[in-house]
């Protein structure tokens, strides 16, 4: 089979790209997950704080940039009502193997959900949510999305769908 000298080169500038695509994916490798979420106001349940862990083994492109701000819903029976977030509603901290003496109120939150002491980089996100609703809810959805610091245009998202405690 004899190829055309032009095909040639398309097949070599396409495999490429694959190649270079296939070893971007695989150097953005983050490990999202949720912790705990928690009513803080347990009169009316309007301020609640929600928990993550960052984790990774690439330390050249940790800690990422966390985007702002992240998406949250109500996730009520019938229907999904989506939250505007703004300064006033969201605060968000971010903490490490540190955090026993930092943020004492998150720690309290996750106490005996995870590890301080693991070898590889990983943070605490921290998202607090006050006056969310006027209505009863006890379940959330919040979409949450980090970019590596070295390439801005690299994104990467998950949403979770999580019970919020009293």
């Amino acid at each position: 089979m004899k190829l055309h000298p032009l095909k040639s080169v398309c097949y070599l500038l396409v495999l490429s790209v694959l190649q270079n695509f296939t070893f971007a994916q695989n150097t953005f490798n983050f490990d999202v997950k949720f912790i705990r979420a928690k009513f803080t106001d347990t009169t009316q349940n309007k301020d609640l704080i929600a928990v993550f862990l960052l984790s990774t083994a690439d330390t050249a492109h940790f800690p990422p940039i966390i985007n702002m701000p992240p998406k949250v819903s109500i996730l009520f029976k019938d229907r999904e009502e989506k939250i505007v977030l703004t300064p006033e509603i969201l605060s968000v901290s971010l903490d490490g193997d540190k955090i026993i003496l930092k943020n004492i109120t998150v720690y309290e939150i996750i106490k005996g959900k995870i590890d301080l002491n693991v070898k590889h980089p990983f943070m605490i996100i921290s998202y607090t949510l006050k006056d969310v609703s006027k209505q009863d809810f006890h379940k959330i959805a919040m979409s949450i999305s980090f970019s590596e610091k070295h390439n801005q245009a690299r994104r990467y998202e998950k949403r979770f769908e999580v019970e919020v405690e009293k």
